[in-house]
């Protein structure tokens, strides 16, 4: 089912040091919102690989919990102060994005839960 997302990628920053492992927590928000993402597309029936990519960086770590969406011939688009429980509004959103023809989506059509989440467009990269 690798059409799950209509071409769409995710991308998944793994990095920030705010959200460094503490003693009482083994694991980083980054992580938790990770293996949420992983798990729903699983679900779904997707493959992870024809989906999901982990970035080193995606916002200079400012923001913490960042996901970028990316699909050939759109431009990309980040989503920032992101965290567990939010992955069911980056899967709907990356479906919404996935069968848009330009990528550019309005506020309107996004998930309530992402409309102010939305943090940076990027212009279409030169091969996508």
């Amino acid at each position: 089912m690798s059409n799950l997302l209509h071409g769409t990628r995710i991308l998944i920053c793994q990095t920030c040091p705010r959200l460094a492992v503490q003693p009482a927590h083994p694991r980083t928000a980054g992580a938790d919102l990770s293996a949420e993402i992983v798990a729903l597309i699983v679900a779904a029936g997707g493959d992870i690989r024809d989906h999901v990519r982990f970035m080193n960086c995606l916002a200079g770590c400012n923001n913490p919990c960042n996901v970028a969406l990316v699909g050939a011939g759109k431009p990309r688009l980040r989503f920032s102060q992101l965290g567990p429980g939010d992955g069911s509004g980056i899967i709907e959103t990356a479906k919404i994005y996935g069968q848009s023809g330009n990528g550019e989506l309005s506020a309107e059509q996004l998930p309530a839960a992402m409309r102010d989440r939305l943090s940076a467009r990027s212009p279409v990269r030169l091969g996508d």
